[in-house]
């Protein structure tokens, strides 16, 4: 049987597409529990993922995140400064 939170995950409460390019940056504010990137992209380090703690280096803002790749975690802002990707919220709004 499936359990709510994995329904969640997988886009229960739903989902918001965000994509941005060059110097414009597209930001989607709520509660969200896994991005997924649709195109190579760079998170904006505005991006408030509780479950990074002490992120000294900033390497997870300057790195490419790869097209297909899901990250899991509590999101309440996800910001790209390039790419694409669908935000599931944790919640339905």
């Amino acid at each position: 049987m499936t359990t709510y939170l994995e329904k969640q995950s997988f886009g229960l409460a739903g989902a918001e597409y965000i994509g941005g390019s060059g110097s414009s940056l597209t930001t989607s504010i709520g509660e969200y529990l896994a991005v997924t990137f649709v195109q190579d992209s760079v998170l904006s380090s505005s991006t408030q993922w509780a479950d990074i703690q002490d992120n000294t280096s900033g390497a997870i803002f300057t790195d490419v995140i790869p097209a297909g790749m899901t990250i899991y975690g509590y999101f309440t802002r996800i910001t790209l400064t390039s790419g694409s990707a669908i935000c599931y919220r944790a919640v339905a709004s």
